[in-house]
């Protein structure tokens, strides 16, 4: 199950924002509020059972989309949603911070901390993160502890940009707190633009 709230603006680009676990629908502002000052329609889901996306119908959240132009954003497990989702949507853009590639035992049986919601998931329909060829995928991660982990299961593959900042699993609230975050999504969405490891460290120097 999923809450849904949408904003549509009548810019040409949609944002799908999707909540980590800590979030209620409003809280979900808390992570990307100020989408919405940024002309971007914004559709922000909450994944109130904290499933990573086993819960979620995508076919809810699709019909809200009205514009061309769509991207999926996320924080740690809304990472994970915002990828699965691009499997269901064609979804030009994903960025996903701290992102967390599953939280089956059977895959990651190393991942304690997400041990309570991972125990509700009666059945891993969604084990773990699958990606699509011709979605461009961005994820950024801290470099510490489990954090790298998850990083280093994502593939490799040439539309995947996997890139590594300084801290743990609060990359996404490090970037908003020193006034980074939308310049970084506005580069990835709107300037449509690689995100590059030495820009990444040039806003912390």
């Amino acid at each position: 199950m999923a809450q849904i709230k949408s904003l549509y603006t009548g810019s040409k680009h949609t944002i799908i924002s999707f909540s980590g676990i800590g979030n209620t629908l409003q809280g979900t502002n808390l992570e990307f509020y100020n989408l919405k000052n940024h002309d971007y329609n914004v559709i922000w889901v909450l994944d109130e059972t904290k499933s990573w996306f086993n819960n979620i119908n995508p076919k809810e959240i699709i019909k809200h989309i009205k514009t061309d132009k769509v991207y999926a954003l996320g924080n740690s497990m809304g990472a994970f949603n915002a990828t699965m989702f691009a499997t269901c949507y064609n979804i030009d853009k994903v960025l996903g911070f701290a992102p967390q590639y599953s939280v089956d035992p059977t895959i990651v049986p190393w991942e304690k901390r997400w041990i309570a919601e991972a125990q509700k998931i009666k059945r891993f329909k969604y084990p773990e993160m699958k990606f699509i060829p011709w979605t461009d995928y961005t994820f950024i991660s801290g470099h510490k502890g489990y954090e790298t982990k998850h990083m280093d299961l994502i593939p490799n593959n040439t539309n995947i940009n996997k890139l590594v900042t300084y801290g743990s699993h609060d990359v996404a609230t490090k970037f908003k707190e020193s006034n980074n975050l939308y310049d970084v999504i506005n580069l990835y969405f709107k300037e449509d633009k690689v995100i590059e490891q030495s820009y990444l460290d040039s806003l912390f120097t």
